[in-house]
């Protein structure tokens, strides 16, 4: 999978309003459908096809995406970026290789069919890319250790040392 996709056709080139124009000007026989392609710059081939799709709802008929489906469905994704926002608003930072392990628990428990390495159980590092391209609102770095001497500072003693400190100070200051 390449990690930056060059659109190489020109497929899809229409705007959304103007072929839901023009198909409901074919289907209300407004116009035939050369006219309504070359009024509404639209292809006539694309315009029959979907004029053809009776059953399904205008808005579905048009919006049809191109490429590839995700790896994983949307609301399995969001969970996921959910997750990784919380264990980081607990100060408990995920690695990328954390992240690409969930990914592929996700897709067994879920019955996804995936491309990922079921010897490894991990997702792929382009699928990790393009995640993270899809979602710019996370940064995964390696964790930073604490020091043996910071942890072991922090105790209850010295915690209620500073804050008899802070009280005193801002008592001072009123």
């Amino acid at each position: 999978m390449p990690r930056t996709y060059i659109r190489k056709n020109m497929r899809k080139q229409w705007a959304a309003d103007a072929m839901t124009a023009a198909v409901t000007a074919v289907r209300n026989k407004e116009m035939g459908y050369l006219k309504a392609s070359k009024t509404f710059g639209v292809p006539r081939a694309t315009l029959e096809r979907k004029v053809k799709c009776i059953d399904t709802p205008l808005s579905e008929v048009v919006n049809v995406p191109l490429g590839r489906k995700p790896t994983l469905p949307p609301h399995i994704e969001a969970d996921l970026v959910n997750y990784i926002i919380e264990m980081e608003a607990r100060l408990f930072g995920l690695t990328s290789t954390d992240v690409r392990r969930m990914a592929y628990q996700l897709a067994k428990m879920n019955n996804i069919k995936t491309d990922f390495n079921i010897n490894n159980e991990i997702a792929g590092k382009d699928w990790l890319i393009s995640f993270l391209c899809k979602h710019p609102e996370l940064s995964l770095r390696s964790p930073e250790s604490t020091s043996a001497a910071r942890a072991t500072a922090f105790n209850k003693v010295n915690v209620g040392k500073f804050f008899d400190l802070l009280e005193k100070e801002v008592d001072l200051k009123k």
